[in-house]
């Protein structure tokens, strides 16, 4: 039992809620059971500590921050996938403090800290790669689901992880959703107030990403930092101890910053190579270089489960770093990757040849899981939904896949528009190209095998008459136009058919390179020549003619037809070919890359977006020539769809 220091044991909070016990006391909060009058059911009562170092200002600030928290964290809840949270409010101490509490679920399991050391004790091996993954993919896809929503965690560890015991079997659970958010930014406001820091942290250090420790260096917090944390538990799961051991706050910023990266090859575990790659982009020093959210993380996790044998993470080129050179990807064996049966547990307890034998570990706890926010995801049935079917493994006949001689090229322009400067130096690893933009008949084979959906075929705006008007020109479904590029899809509709292609997106760094020709510099990816309807299909006097029609007033970019109103068959134009033989590089739809929309130069620091990814190239319906360039930069969000927007696939 823990410490009663609100005085709330024997009180009723709001008329509602019996507190019966004081389950325990953490850094940010204590937990008590309580007893739901209205529902006849146990429920947890969190109350939060606000830290005795706020000032007024800082305290109301704090308040304040809880509540709009908590309603979104209320919201997320109506999700079948949530934990139910009953309600949240402030209750009075025994002290005359007003403390902020959440009415949550209760249920009983084992942290998942507490079960990797039960196997310690009992002298089994760590949990295989493959167990790893599937253990902690369901964590994994409910971190994705929140950062869709706008949520980062910002405090993920393995005592946050649990392993619910409930009627439907073990299900995964994240706690404390929202509040490392709440006491930082409340620590933030004291700071302001007050000129001087308490030296508290929202995060636990072990776990913490180099910008928790170092912002002015690294940048702002957000979806990455969960990413870099689940790599830093994806480790200590497959190693069988922490990835960072430490003594003190300060030995875990040293660990946290260095340039050897803690990965399971870094800390002596044997893994194979995309596993190894997985864990090496998540724990990326910079931000800008690891998976921008959990949806890629798992994108990429999935790719293992489903033994794609030419994915790669090859680690993004960072923009701001001049000259650094980044290592050559590392490719997954041609061996495929399978899920064997578990027992109830999701990975089996198969002891270690050489283990030492250790004290009895501790029994596992009864615990509060109601005791944060909490994303459910069910364990049972897990393992045979990661299994392919045969068909979703039977990619179709892939577009040529070119490949391009890794080098160092200066990105961006001087003189451009603000979010292409400064030009900067990036050194690019060998990487491969597809030829042309995907096409709608390689997407249908996508959809027929059951790894792609059937795209909506609406342009994404939100006035009907323009969206019919738009409308027409999506591909999908259209008569006539196989070969023309898919458009209309979303950033996650692109990615998912690159990956069954065993493929993934370019990332930004590898496009620019590409339409430049590497180190020749091209202003365009055909050369230094203006664009002109030989060389790329841009708004031309079809398209004036076509956007007059439904009443748009455009003006063509060159008094030419070039012989397509919409899109054109993909590689119509060959004048317009890059360096290594690419087409379309300019012109007919913008294409997806793997980046999000990150500034160059002295605003690095700038968080990244959280939201938006960028696109290359220009579309048919560009009518700048500015576009056209190999340094033109746009962004749009994951979710967005249009008529001018397709995508084509790299490793």
């Amino acid at each position: 039992m823990g410490d009663d220091v609100f005085g709330l044991v024997g009180r009723t909070v709001d008329g509602k809620v019996r507190v019966d016990d004081c389950i325990g006391e953490g850094g940010f909060a204590v937990v008590y059971r309580g007893f739901h009058l209205a529902f006849e059911q146990p429920v947890a009562l969190k109350c939060l500590k606000v830290p005795s170092h706020f000032d007024s200002e800082a305290q109301a600030s704090f308040l304040t921050r809880f509540r709009e928290e908590g309603k979104m964290l209320f919201r997320l809840s109506q999700h079948a996938a949530v934990v139910r949270v009953f309600d949240i409010g402030e209750v009075e101490t025994s002290r005359g403090e007003q403390v902020p509490y959440l009415v949550l679920e209760w249920l009983d399991g084992e942290e998942l800290s507490d079960l990797l050391s039960r196997r310690n004790a009992q002298g089994l091996a760590p949990p295989s790669e493959k167990e790893a993954l599937t253990l902690l993919r369901p964590a994994v896809d409910a971190i994705a689901l929140a950062h869709r929503l706008g949520i980062a965690h910002r405090d993920l560890k393995p005592s946050n992880l649990i392993l619910a015991n409930t009627v439907q079997g073990s299900v995964l659970k994240v706690l404390d959703f929202g509040i490392a958010k709440v006491m930082q930014e409340g620590e933030t406001s004291a700071l302001r107030a007050t000129k001087t820091s308490s030296g508290f942290h929202a995060f636990s250090p072990q776990y913490g990403a180099p910008e928790q420790f170092l912002s002015s260096r690294f940048g702002a917090t957000g979806p990455w930092t969960d990413v870099h944390a689940l790599g830093l538990i994806l480790t200590e799961i497959v190693v069988g101890k922490p990835a960072m051991v430490g003594e003190e706050h300060g030995d875990f910023h040293e660990l946290a910053v260095r340039a050897l990266r803690p990965t399971p090859r870094t800390l002596g575990a044997q893994v194979s190579d995309p596993f190894e790659a997985l864990c090496r982009r998540c724990l990326a020093s910079d931000p800008a270089d690891r998976f921008p959210d959990a949806d890629a993380l798992l994108a990429a996790m999935d790719a293992i489960e489903l033994g794609v044998r030419d994915w790669t993470v090859s680690t993004p080129v960072t923009p701001e770093h001049a000259s650094e050179t980044f290592p050559s990807p590392l490719e997954i064996s041609d061996a495929a990757l399978t899920i064997e049966s578990t027992n109830h547990l999701p990975f089996a307890e198969t002891e270690a040849s050489d283990a030492k034998t250790t004290p009895e570990g501790r029994r596992s706890r009864r615990l509060i899981l109601g005791a944060g926010l909490a994303i459910l995801f069910a364990v049972a049935g897990l393992v045979g939904w990661l299994v392919p079917s045969r068909s979703q493994n039977q990619a179709p006949t892939e577009e040529p896949c070119i490949a391009v001689a890794g080098g160092t090229f200066r990105m961006g322009a001087e003189g451009a528009a603000p979010d292409q400067r400064p030009a900067h130096d990036v050194t690019v690893s060998d990487f491969a190209l597809d030829k042309t933009q995907v096409t709608v008949q390689a997407y249908r084979l996508c959809v027929e095998a059951g790894a792609c959906v059937a795209v909506d075929t609406s342009h994404l705006v939100s006035n009907a008459e323009e969206q019919a008007k738009w409308n027409t020109f999506c591909n999908w479904g259209k008569p006539g136009r196989d070969q023309h590029p898919m458009n209309c899809v979303d950033w996650h509709q692109a990615q998912a058919y690159c990956a069954w292609v065993h493929k993934r997106l370019p990332s930004e760094q590898e496009w620019e390179y590409a339409t430049k020709g590497g180190e020749e510099q091209r202003m365009h990816a055909w050369g230094d020549d203006k664009p002109d309807a030989d060389r790329l299909n841009a708004c031309d006097l079809d398209c004036g003619q076509q956007a007059a029609s439904v009443g748009w007033k455009w003006k063509p970019i060159y008094e030419r037809s070039d012989g397509w109103p919409g899109t054109s068959p993909v590689g119509s134009f060959p004048n317009g070919q890059g360096r290594w033989g690419h087409l379309d590089l300019a012109g007919n739809v913008w294409e997806w890359t793997s980046s999000p929309f990150c500034p160059y130069g002295d605003r690095r620091n700038e968080a990244c977006s959280k939201t938006n990814m960028v696109a290359r190239g220009g579309g048919w319906a560009s009518r700048y020539p500015g576009i056209f360039r190999g340094s033109f930069r746009s962004k749009y969000p994951r979710e967005y769809r249009a008529a001018d927007v397709g995508f084509r696939c790299a490793r």
